[in-house]
């Protein structure tokens, strides 16, 4: 991925953790297992290889890591993916 001169590469797929069960204003995880319950229904990889390395955790997007450094990143810059 490149914005303007720098460049990023996918390190790794991004998981929801267990700490998304807990309410932030009172402390108490949901005995249910809410909201990572529904999550995995939808967002959990059905590629073997994935599903060895991340179990059922659900994806929420990708960690990147900055290979090339080429300057400020603004907001409203054009954002290029290549495949």
């Amino acid at each position: 991925m490149r914005i303007r001169d720098n460049v990023f590469r996918n390190v790794k797929l991004c998981t929801r953790c267990v700490f998304t069960t807990v309410d932030p204003e009172t402390g108490t995880k949901d005995l249910k297992g809410e909201p990572l319950k529904t999550l995995r229904s939808f967002r959990s990889s059905l590629d073997p290889q994935e599903r060895k390395e991340y179990g059922k955790s659900p994806f929420f997007g990708v960690n990147l890591g900055l290979e090339v450094k080429g300057g400020c990143v603004n907001v409203g810059d054009k954002i290029l993916v290549r495949k």
